[in-house]
């Protein structure tokens, strides 16, 4: 929301302030995070070839589907969020300050919600969770498709959301 606000009056000021931050993020990740895995020589392990295990992937049928239905769900996904901001200026005179609320709502969803949802749907089937997430997803969509205004927006993206915080962590 700060961010839709802060590009509607200043939109230079805003692509300097994200790249500067991108930057000291990158010198803080540099400096200060170390790497957790452990490295420890084997000498009785021959060298792995690069694409040997591809080919037991693309025989599991199950897999190869849950896959493609995982693409085309991120397909949609990253349609909402580089598309919609776009959309609602443009056709619904939606300014970017309210947009980010829009945005807004789906990131409070996931840091309040996520991990009740979670715990949640682990007592269920994973195709299961992710099928009716899958179906909340399309729902919030067909929502996006029929809203006029920024409430029916708004409920769109919490219809949305719930369908994101259960395929994510299940897949």
């Amino acid at each position: 929301a700060l961010g839709g606000f802060l590009i509607s009056v200043a939109t230079f000021l805003s692509y300097l302030i994200a790249a500067v931050s991108q930057f000291l993020l990158a010198i803080f990740v540099r400096v200060i995070v170390r790497e957790t895995l452990v490295h420890t020589p084997d000498q009785h392990r021959a060298a792995p070839r690069p694409l040997a295990g591809y080919g037991i992937m693309r025989r599991d049928r199950s897999f190869m589907n849950l896959w493609g239905l995982f693409i085309m769900n991120s397909i949609a996904s990253s349609m909402v969020f580089v598309l919609l901001g776009v959309y609602v200026k443009e056709n619904f005179d939606i300014a970017e300050g309210r947009f980010g609320f829009i945005i807004g709502a789906n990131a409070v969803m996931v840091v309040l919600l996520q991990y009740s949802v979670t715990r949640r749907s682990m007592g269920y089937a994973p195709l299961r969770v992710m099928s009716s997430g899958a179906l909340f997803y399309a729902a919030g969509l067909v929502v996006f498709a029929l809203s006029q205004g920024f409430p029916v927006f708004l409920l769109g993206m919490v219809i949305l959301t719930m369908g994101e915080m259960l395929i994510v962590p299940t897949g």
